[in-house]
């Protein structure tokens, strides 16, 4: 779970400080005050490494649909799945296809992966050489454009729909060069008297492009709060 308080200023943090100390977690049975139902059957979940997913995505793929509806959006490409041993209740085990099968396989991710790199690059707008788009939303945002819902989930995942944030994004400077926190330093300015123009607040995150998680920095996050609203 992540919580958000948002901090209208330096004079503020004892109200946070107060909201804070105010959140309970607890289950739904205990705030009803009704008795707590039969404990849920343990799942052996697949263990998630960056690794093991990309070297065994269809496996990983085929164990996580055991956890996801199926809606009426989903339900021709889940058929689709199924066909080749991938969903709920089949084991899909890319070892033991045909030589030409896993190819093909394999060669489908690669495309499909080149074609989300490709949307991210060039589906969004590019102002002041930052990419900026909607990406986020729900089922009606996404109304299966799955190519729109894989980019949202590599660009950066859990964020925001647009009535609630957006989130410019880049990994080049703007002569094309591409970032590179290994070889050089990098320092974002902003004019005297032109921070981003929020309502709520802005904030600066560097990505490990590989991993897409935050990186590890020695750095201090940035961040900028003004009130949401007059006085």
């Amino acid at each position: 779970m992540v919580y958000r308080t948002q901090l209208f200023g330096p004079k503020d943090i004892d109200n946070v400080k107060k909201v804070q100390a105010g959140y309970k977690v607890q289950p739904l049975s205990a705030f009803l005050k009704q008795p707590a139902p039969p404990a849920a059957p343990k799942i052996e979940f697949v263990p998630a490494t960056t690794r093991g997913i990309q070297e065994n995505f269809y496996e990983y793929l085929g164990a996580a649909l055991e956890f996801v509806p199926e809606t009426p959006e989903t339900r021709d490409l889940r058929a689709r799945l199924a066909s080749i041993g991938i969903g709920p209740g089949r084991t899909f085990r890319l070892k033991d296809l045909s030589a030409e099968h896993r190819t093909a396989l394999l060669q489908g991710m690669k495309k499909a992966n080149d074609t989300v790199d490709a949307f991210l690059s060039s589906g969004m707008k590019t102002l002041n050489g930052w990419k900026v788009g909607a990406l986020f939303g729900d089922a009606d945002f996404y109304r299966g454009n799955w190519l729109m819902r894989a980019a949202g989930a590599k660009g950066g995942i859990y964020g925001n729909d647009a009535a609630e944030a957006m989130y410019p994004m880049t990994r080049a400077l703007p002569d094309g060069q591409e970032l590179d926190g290994s070889q050089h330093n990098y320092t974002l300015t902003f004019p005297a008297g032109e921070l981003p123009p929020v309502d709520a607040f802005w904030s600066v995150t560097m990505y490990d492009a590989g991993r897409s998680s935050s990186s590890k920095t020695r750095s201090t996050g940035i961040s900028s709060t003004r009130p949401c609203f007059p006085g």
